[in-house]
């Protein structure tokens, strides 16, 4: 399983921690069954056993990208392999905490979205 945070960006970003299995085949999940911003809300929200409110974008990233960049080394860590997040009027994702990328392209989900 990999673990992984999904959240929504309305006026704040709601997050809250998961675990998926496969990380293209949640994308497409995501992409097909949770598309509007109303659906990732009900979805999040769902699953609210660690819901959070994060410090806008930036924050909801922080971890993830400042992990590998700490001196001394390891002492911020990441447990999360991906961050998920709908804003914009779609799905969003990153790898390294900065660079967003749509879930359609970054997966290449074009042809299901």
């Amino acid at each position: 399983m990999k673990k992984i945070k999904i959240a929504y960006s309305d006026y704040d970003v709601i997050s809250v921690k998961h675990e998926v299995e496969d990380l293209e085949a949640f994308a497409k999940f995501l992409v097909n069954k949770v598309p509007t911003l109303e659906n990732a809300k009900y979805y999040v929200t769902a699953m609210a056993t660690d819901m959070k409110t994060e410090w806008g974008v930036e924050g909801y990233g922080e971890d993830m990208f400042w992990a590998p960049r700490t001196r001394p080394a390891g002492s911020r860590k990441c447990e999360e392999s991906a961050l998920f997040i709908h804003m914009k009027g779609k799905w969003h994702v990153t790898e390294d905490g900065c660079d967003w990328d749509p879930v359609a392209d970054y997966y290449d989900l074009r042809e299901v979205a």
